[in-house]
């Protein structure tokens, strides 16, 4: 089980595989991957769709796709997806908006003169401080996640922590899934490492505000596993299956995980 992505529309969830196109939202997209799309998907969802092509890569997409992930996470405005070339080469970054395309968009004053000539409410300065903190959260969550699939996992906590640090007492639903997904990866790290350092709380307000989150129930099982609390692991684990059968290798490689880890000499769970 890998880093954990942020699906804005849907539950956290996991892909080891895919870190980058997980963080993709698209409202009528599939849960098991979201793939790179074309304009006419584009048009159809009614998203933002910012160009990937070489060009505009080299021309800076990625701040524009930051941005306006960003600002549809503090914002919930507007629907945001990777879509191929547009043509333009040369032009970029260009993003569709479902009717035509949008040349140059790159900082935050381009995405608002965009978000304006598309006849969005106008964005208040509250929500612009946020929309910042958002970017800076989703930076050290992706810095986390390269941590992690590169096994240094103290980094990873380090990261995800900072990512923590920016989203504390922001409201929202978006918000609360983004940081659904920072706790879930911090958790993750923290006992691959054999610890539990602040594992319970986190676990635990995850699976309060999204109960059906099976992930999340994989990881308290974990949890309980570590510690020695065979009955709450099993009635997680439990709930974990029941929410989602799919996921019945990775409780047999939690079991096992947990097994490895309690007999390193380094161990420092709760005999």
């Amino acid at each position: 089980m890998g880093p954990i992505s942020a699906r804005l529309q849907f539950e956290p969830c996991v892909d080891p595989s895919n870190v980058k196109i997980m963080w993709v939202v698209c409202c009528d997209a599939p849960l098991d991957r979201v793939p790179t799309t074309d304009v006419a998907a584009c048009a159809r969802n009614r998203t933002l769709g910012v160009c990937q092509g070489p060009a505009c890569t080299k021309d800076g997409s990625r701040q524009a796709l930051l941005n306006l992930r960003a600002l549809e996470t503090a914002l919930d405005a507007v629907t945001v997806q990777e879509i191929g070339c547009l043509g333009e080469c040369g032009d970029g970054p260009n993003v569709y908006d479902g009717h035509r395309k949008r040349r140059g968009i790159r900082g935050i004053r381009d995405v608002l003169g965009l978000l304006s000539e598309l006849g969005c409410d106008p964005v208040s300065k509250e929500q612009i401080e946020l929309w910042g903190l958002v970017v800076d959260a989703i930076l050290a969550k992706e810095d986390g996640d390269r941590a992690f699939v590169d096994g240094q996992l103290a980094d990873a906590v380090a990261h995800y922590s900072r990512a923590m640090e920016a989203l504390e007492s922001r409201d929202g639903e978006s918000v609360e899934r983004l940081a659904a997904a920072v706790r879930l990866n911090r958790v993750r790290a923290v006992l691959d490492s054999g610890l539990i350092d602040g594992v319970a709380d986190d676990v635990n307000q995850v699976v309060d505000r999204f109960p059906g989150n099976a992930k999340a129930w994989l990881l308290k099982g974990r949890f309980h596993l570590r510690v020695g609390d065979v009955d709450l692991a099993d009635a997680a684990m439990e709930v974990t299956l029941r929410l989602d059968r799919s996921l019945e290798d990775q409780v047999k490689r939690a079991r096992e995980t947990e097994q490895r880890l309690r007999r390193r000499p380094f161990w420092r769970g709760i005999p």
